[in-house]
């Protein structure tokens, strides 16, 4: 596990290449869910020193943040991609 900075990067560069919606869950789980790379970082701000703790949970939130916006971007730009071969299907 790297830093915060390098675990968020990992972590778009993924969601970008993803090129299915089950692909796209995958990293949702890796990163998000209960033993996820970001959920972990949350999970160790009780090893921090107290005066370091509000800093770097803010940080941490706000990776969150910007990962879930990601994921929630792509996965709609997924969908919209099959609906639009969906219907270029139809049309033949």
């Amino acid at each position: 596990v790297g830093t915060l900075t390098e675990i968020l990067h990992q972590g778009q560069e993924a969601v970008l290449a993803a090129a299915d919606l089950k692909t796209l869950e995958s990293l949702r789980i890796e990163y998000l869910g209960k033993s996820g790379h970001l959920t972990q970082l949350l999970k160790s701000l009780g090893t921090l020193p107290p005066s370091e703790r509000p800093t770097f949970g803010q940080k941490v939130n706000e990776a969150i943040e910007t990962f879930t916006l990601l994921l929630q971007q792509k996965k709609q730009a997924l969908e919209a991609e099959h609906l639009a071969q969906l219907l270029a299907l139809d049309k033949r």
